[in-house]
């Protein structure tokens, strides 16, 4: 439901908040006196004057009813009194004299966004010790998103807690509250000051139709064209719309009508329209109470205080002859949506403050661990555990190994090193060592590790000198040695030198031996010196007697004086008696008539032929039976 809330004023106040975000460069030198800003769109609120970019002169003492950055944000605690009256006067020298365990501020209805805590200097830790709830007359009113509190001194606390539903009552309870000073009720700021504006129509010539954002009220209760605003009478529909440069949240409007009493009845049954950037109407409201319709001022909540809007509009429709649009002020009270500062909410909160929560200056509520100042934009770059002081950066859990001072930005001295510098270079490290490990940066001569303290190669060539980590022969190894350290011997087969490298033989291997450092004995039957190829080891200078194939492993076969090519294995004397083919491989055989070898046939046919016949003859003679003489029966 939309809230209105009708206040009768006696005194007129100027309310107006501008956020502050610029360089001393963008702000004007020919402002008139109490504004300021790059088109003296800000008014000064400070007791004795504001400098060209709005701070207070001489003193940070605010005027009543401002507080905050350059004293531009209304203090809704001021607009009642209060039961602690001393908690509202302006000092924050003057606290509570009693010993009370709560307190209770209230404030006219409407939502709810930050306050602000001052307790005494003496006793700064009570700043931690105050908690707070807040009320809708009796009902508990809960954060929107949750809320959060931030410190700007040691005893001075912001806590935040943004409402949709109207607040009338702010109480803050804890062991700290005997020591409260100070209580401020952030009411916003008006961003509607000297803002673009456009309007149907005027009353007549000498009207200022900047008169309804100008910040000026006439002082002798009557309507002045300098400083307010009339549509022309006759028109059906009127309106005067503000927009803004970006969007904004807004919490609260503020119309202030024609000072006479006997005209005030002319702005009953106004409307107020909010729109966002899509050009879509956020909250529609009517002014249509009759118990109100002669405010002086007139306070309409903004429903839609979450959502950012772009421009909003007073408008009448004419119904008789008494309905006129006509005020001297209307005015905006908010802030810039999350994440965005400057003077026009136009910049962004620096990402290296936490959840980018800023202040109105665009200084980081929080900064992220490893970052500090005011904006965060420094970095701690060698504390122990990225952890350093807000505003001078100073380490708070020491410095990392190598480095000293309360920045902890000062590299050991020479000769030292370690947690704090406490550590002392070894003896052996002639000049200096590494400020956080220890190890020697150079070593003498000879002398290589991290203290210095072993020896180079003996073999390491030049004047004898090795890298100082590792060891490495810096100007190269003595003959007959190779490798980094000059460790490794060149093969006592190799023509030197070696390669100092990898030890391998770029002039050739001596008679009898092969691969590229001279380690693979050639073939043994390699003829002539004995020698073989570097890469395939076949025999340069053929092979020995009796052998052939590229690496003579193959023996000749019938060859005179076993003598055969190394590639084809033929006999290039010839063949042994008995053999013949182009390799020796056939044996020779005799040759005779047809007529002979068929009488040797016969022949052997006969003798074979006779000598089965005996063999069977004496065979049947063993087998007759042995019968005695006939006689003898």
């Amino acid at each position: 439901m939309v809230q209105c809330l009708h206040i009768r004023i006696a005194t007129w106040k100027v309310w107006f908040l501008p956020f502050l975000c610029v360089s001393s460069t963008d702000f004007r030198s020919d402002c008139p006196t109490n504004w300021f800003g790059p088109n003296c769109q800000f008014k000064c609120h400070c007791n004795n004057g504001c400098s060209l970019t709005g701070e207070c002169t001489t003193d940070d003492v605010c005027e009543g009813g401002y507080f905050g950055y350059h004293c531009q944000y209304r203090d809704l605690a001021k607009e009642l009194d209060q039961t602690a009256p001393e908690l509202t006067d302006n000092e924050d020298t003057t606290c509570l004299n009693d010993n009370p365990q709560s307190v209770s501020m209230q404030m006219l209805p409407g939502p709810f966004s930050f306050f602000r805590v001052v307790v005494n200097k003496a006793r700064a830790e009570a700043v931690d010790l105050i908690t707070f709830e807040l009320l809708n007359f009796n009902t508990k009113v809960t954060c929107e998103d949750g809320s959060y509190s931030y410190k700007t001194e040691l005893f001075i606390k912001y806590f935040y807690c943004m409402t949709a539903t109207s607040v009338t009552h702010l109480v803050l309870s804890g062991n700290g509250v005997p020591y409260l000073c100070t209580v401020n009720i952030g009411g916003g700021r008006n961003l509607a000051l000297k803002g673009a504006f456009k309007y149907s129509s005027i009353f007549e010539e000498g009207i200022n139709v900047a008169g309804g954002v100008d910040g000026e009220y006439p002082r002798n209760g009557i309507f002045e064209n300098s400083m307010c605003f009339q549509a022309n009478m006759s028109q059906e529909y009127s309106f005067y719309q503000v927009n803004f440069q970006v969007p904004v949240l807004i919490d609260y409007f503020l119309l202030i009508n024609r000072p006479e009493p006997q005209f005030l009845m002319r702005m009953k049954n106004f409307e107020l329209i909010s729109i966002d950037d899509m050009n879509q109407t956020l909250m529609r409201f009517v002014e249509d109470d009759p118990a109100f319709s002669n405010s002086i001022v007139y306070k309409v909540a903004h429903t839609s205080n979450q959502i950012p809007l772009l421009s909003f509009r007073v408008q009448k429709h004419r119904l008789n002859l008494m309905d006129v649009l006509q005020f001297c002020e209307v005015e905006a009270y908010g802030d810039c949506p999350e994440v965005m500062v400057g003077l026009d909410c136009a910049d962004l909160c620096n990402f290296k403050c936490v959840d980018q929560r800023c202040e109105t200056s665009g200084r980081c509520v929080q900064c992220h661990a490893g970052f500090y100042g005011e904006h965060c934009d420094l970095e701690c770059l060698h504390c122990a555990s990225r952890n350093c002081t807000r505003r001078e950066g100073y380490c708070i859990d020491g410095c990392l190994q190598g480095y000293h001072d309360s920045n902890c930005t000062t590299v050991c001295d020479k000769g030292t090193y370690g947690l704090n510098c406490s550590m002392k270079c070894g003896d052996d490290c002639p000049t200096s060592c590494s400020p956080d490990t220890g190890v020697c940066l150079n070593c003498p001569k000879g002398k290589f590790g991290s203290k210095c303290n072993y020896d180079c190669s003996p073999n390491c060539g030049g004047s004898g000198a090795c890298e100082a980590t590792y060891g490495y022969c810096t100007e190269g190894c003595e003959e007959g040695y190779y490798d980094y350290g000059c460790t490794e011997e060149c093969s006592m087969h190799c023509k030197p030198p070696c390669s100092q490298s990898d030890g391998s033989c770029p002039n050739g291997c001596l008679h009898g031996y092969t691969g590229t450092r001279c380690t693979v004995v050639c073939p043994p039957f390699c003829g002539g010196n004995k020698s073989c190829d570097l890469t395939t080891a076949h025999c340069a200078d053929g092979c020995m007697k009796g052998y052939w194939d590229p690496i003579c492993s193959s023996t000749c076969y019938n060859c005179v004086e076993d003598t055969c090519d190394q590639y084809t294995s033929l006999c290039t004397i010839g063949c042994k008696a008995g053999f013949t083919g182009s390799n020796c491989s056939s044996a020779m055989y005799s040759t005779m008539s047809d007529a002979e070898g068929n009488v040797h046939i016969f022949l052997s046919l006969g003798i074979i032929i006779i000598v089965l016949t005996l063999s069977l003859g004496l065979l049947c003679r063993k087998k007759e039976p042995n019968f005695p003489p006939i006689s003898e029966f």
